[in-house]
């Protein structure tokens, strides 16, 4: 079966079994993040109090973790969550959100990845390569301009991604004008998205929910890839719907979740823009 088919099956196999997936995220994207999963045809659930965290955890077919705008009692919740995941062995993804510029949040990833193994890494390359060299560049929850990954520098930037799939023994996915995913062992860049992605709050949380839902539907790797490619292709789809509308930001947000909820195998195959490459 190639790459191809393997996203496909996935995408079906999610539409056809409805998978529960438990989504520790913030506040300020907890409501995209629901939407984005319910649109692939999963079923979210963000419960974050601590005392029933670990509970619904143990319910669910994939956990989706986000260090984005955290407290103590969210923190707690995510440690409980983590721990039942080991146990149950149920998928993990960790977007590690803004942990460049928080020495609170380095520790606290340190403390996830010491209590359970993760499935994927999803970030942007300044929050991979804090979390592999402690040097931080990041700007807030923001991409540095110099780890700014595009068509030119992609192949560059890759490193840290790499890096990050071999230091963690996971799948790593870095977003950006290219999409880069790597499993230690082979490496893929996906050049659809548009920069109407960038003007809204939380596409980059919704596209770790995206990677928590085809988690419970296939494996890491074709999980971070397909979740890249519908993110970017859909961003793609809403984005000319906007301009041809003569529309903002606002519609590009409807016409987001639009096209998550109707896209097709097919659409997802001819509209793909991929490269893979050995490590």
């Amino acid at each position: 079966m190639n790459q191809m088919e393997s996203m496909a099956l996935l995408l079906k196999n999610l539409r056809q079994t409805a998978p529960l997936i438990h989504c520790i995220t913030n506040h300020i994207s907890i409501n995209d993040c629901a939407n984005a999963v319910l649109a692939l045809g999963a079923r979210p659930i963000m419960a974050e109090h601590p005392d029933e965290a670990a509970e619904i955890t143990g319910h669910a077919q994939a956990l989706v973790l986000n260090l984005g705008n955290i407290s103590a009692s969210r923190m707690e919740a995510m440690r409980r969550s983590a721990c039942a995941a080991g146990k149950t062995g149920i998928p993990i993804v960790l977007d590690p959100a803004g942990v460049g510029c928080s020495p609170l949040r380095r520790a606290f990833f340190a403390e996830l990845a010491g209590i359970a193994s993760f499935s994927i890494i999803r970030a942007n390359s300044s929050e991979l390569r804090a979390l592999c060299s402690g040097d931080s560049t990041t700007d807030g929850v923001d991409v540095a301009a110099d780890d700014k990954i595009t068509r030119s520098t992609a192949k560059q930037q890759a490193r840290w991604v790499v890096e990050a799939a071999r230091r963690f023994h996971c799948v790593a996915s870095a977003s950006g004008e290219v999409d880069i995913v790597s499993d230690g062992q082979s490496c893929w860049f996906l050049s659809n998205g548009d920069p109407m992605l960038g003007q809204i709050t939380g596409t980059g949380c919704m596209s770790s929910a995206l990677a928590g839902a085809c988690c419970a539907g296939g494996q890491p790797l074709e999980a971070a890839v397909t979740a890249a490619a519908l993110m970017g292709i859909c961003g793609e789809q809403a984005a000319a719907e906007t301009r041809a509308r003569g529309r903002g930001s606002g519609t590009f947000h409807a016409a987001l979740l639009d096209a998550l909820s109707t896209i097709s195998s097919e659409a997802l195959a001819q509209n793909l823009h991929m490269e893979g490459a050995s490590l």
